[in-house]
């Protein structure tokens, strides 16, 4: 049975590059057998990711659907390195006992436990 799959990826920076590689990493995890759940790709357009007014209201979004998921797949990207809001993503998923996994920068699958 396909899991449904928190996609834990940067988003800040270069916004339209990191876009594009968060629906790579959704495929993936489509490819894998699994259900992603890309919550960045969505919650931007409707409250703008970037806007610090609303970041705390944002990450408390990103939570909820921690809590409804599965598991949570990391997704470095090409620089390696784990974003603010990737990092306090990964810390509620371990604190609530979500399996989290860290997949590999080839797009094929790789996953480290």
């Amino acid at each position: 049975m396909a899991r449904l799959i928190y996609v834990c990826a940067a988003y800040r920076g270069d916004i339209s590059k990191n876009r594009e590689l968060a629906k790579k990493y959704s495929k993936t995890v489509y490819e894998c057998g699994h259900l992603p759940l890309t919550v960045h790709l969505f919650l931007d357009d409707v409250f703008g990711m970037n806007d610090a007014q609303h970041r705390e209201e944002i990450m408390k979004i990103c939570c909820q659907y921690v809590l409804l998921c599965d598991e949570l797949w990391i997704f470095r990207g090409v620089d390696g390195k784990e974003s603010e809001g990737m990092k306090h993503e990964i810390e509620y998923a371990k604190s609530i006992g979500k399996k989290v996994k860290y997949v590999g920068e080839d797009l094929l699958g790789w996953i480290k436990e």
